[in-house]
């Protein structure tokens, strides 16, 4: 387990690594980029180091912690692969239960294994289960199978968010009111977290600031908690406020204009692009969390 650079988690546990590519956010994948440059150590094989594996030698070490800690489940793949063994599955499982001082966070693009792997198991009130989605399509297939799935929090992550993704077109992602074949009314609550970022590294994407402030609206209207992860590489130009740009050396800045958007965008990297929306960092988790206010853009 390790101290994660991940802004929304606090630690990383990865008794599995390895993935392969499933749709277009997985393009750029910042974990196999990583696993390559650990091929042959810790773990990861040295001939297909993003290879699924399991790590054994990792299984037990949430029981060492103590104190509570925000955990991020399989950072460098995805636990519920097909894969992964079922049986590894229940071991991690197992290692969740002894642990109920963590919060455990479990990401997937795989939701319909999720989904039948949580039919046979007890909830537990220590996990949170979310599903990536980078456009409309991921959004439609996964979030409502997301959602049928019974978790003590369920969330998003639309990181790389590559395209508009309108979550009120998706039955159960936000809150509802059901009526019964009796006559009465119901409010059932949709998605508890939802976190958005652009994407990174090379040949990253750019990531519109209406697709964000979107979304964050829609949060909004529907009580549920707003994270801002990243810009990522590009970051339009309207989000850059005075303190930014006298950090960009602009002589070697790319710039990219495209057709029908108004924005300019400019190519900083993720560090300088940062972590504000609007002038304001977003920092909220499901039962409360940071909202840090500060001057920018409005």
């Amino acid at each position: 387990m390790a101290k994660s650079k991940i802004s929304w988690t606090d630690y990383t546990w990865n008794p599995i690594t390895g993935c392969t590519k499933v749709s277009d956010g997985c393009k750029h994948c910042y974990a196999e980029r990583l696993s390559k440059r650990l091929a042959g150590r810790g773990g990861y094989p040295k001939e297909n180091s993003f290879a699924v594996t399991l790590h054994a030698n990792k299984l037990d070490e949430p029981l060492k912690w103590r104190e509570p800690r925000k955990i991020f489940v399989c950072s460098m793949g995805d636990l519920f692969h097909q894969d992964v063994k079922e049986g590894w599955i229940d071991e991690i499982y197992q290692v969740m239960k002894e642990s109920q001082q963590h919060t455990f966070i479990i990401l997937t693009k795989r939701v319909r294994r999720m989904q039948e792997y949580f039919g046979r198991v007890d909830q537990l009130a220590n996990v949170w289960l979310g599903t990536s989605v980078e456009n409309q399509k991921t959004a439609e297939l996964r979030i409502p199978i997301l959602m049928s799935i019974p978790a003590e929090k369920r969330f998003l992550s639309c990181e790389p968010l590559l395209e508009r993704v309108d979550l009120g077109e998706i039955p159960g992602a936000l809150i509802s009111v059901k009526k019964s074949n009796e006559g009465n009314y119901s409010v059932e609550r949709g998605l508890d977290w939802v976190i958005v970022g652009g994407e990174s590294g090379p040949g990253a994407r750019r990531m519109r600031a209406d697709w964000v402030r979107e979304i964050y609206y829609q949060c909004k209207a529907a009580n549920a908690s707003f994270y801002f992860k990243q810009w990522g590489e590009w970051i339009p130009s309207r989000q850059i406020d005075d303190e930014l740009a006298k950090k960009i050396d602009w002589k070697w800045t790319s710039q990219f204009e495209s057709e029908g958007d108004e924005e300019i965008y400019w190519q900083v990297g993720k560090h300088l692009a940062g972590r504000k929306f609007d002038g304001v960092i977003w920092n909220e988790f499901p039962g409360g969390g940071n909202i840090i206010r500060e001057s920018g853009v409005k």
